[in-house]
């Protein structure tokens, strides 16, 4: 897939006929390897798929987070930590959050903010002034 001028390989997690994850890096092992990592974490379950009508649905959605400030909708999954996830998407545009904060706002402590966010199964949830 090409994402704003960058190649890369993309790997969706589908649950119940949703997205439920996505991963995406320069190689396609290590989009994977990433994927499993979230799956994990969050114990999801699902078909691991590369799809390039998934890859459109993908560039339409960044396209509308990251040039169109829209913010991005989470789906209906029980994610660990999801209030961390939910706190992240109440950040208005152009302003920005500690880490420290976020785990206060969002009541987890600190360093599970931090592997919450290493697995996100989002990658972008936000768009950026």
């Amino acid at each position: 897939m090409n994402l704003f001028g960058f190649k890369v390989d993309v790997i969706f997690l589908i649950s119940d006929g949703d997205i439920s994850a996505y991963s995406w890096n320069y190689s396609r092992e290590r989009a994977l390897r990433h994927m499993k990592r979230i799956a994990e974490f969050h114990g999801l379950e699902g078909e691991l798929k590369e799809s390039p009508r998934l890859e459109r649905w993908l560039e339409a959605e960044l396209r509308k987070v990251v040039l169109e400030g829209e913010v991005f909708k989470l789906p209906n999954f029980n994610y660990v930590n999801k209030s961390v996830y939910e706190e992240l998407l109440k950040i208005p545009r152009g302003s920005t959050m500690t880490y420290s904060q976020l785990a206060k706002s969002s009541r987890v402590k600190y360093h599970k903010v931090l592997t919450t966010l290493l697995r996100n199964p989002f990658q972008i949830l936000h768009s950026m002034p």
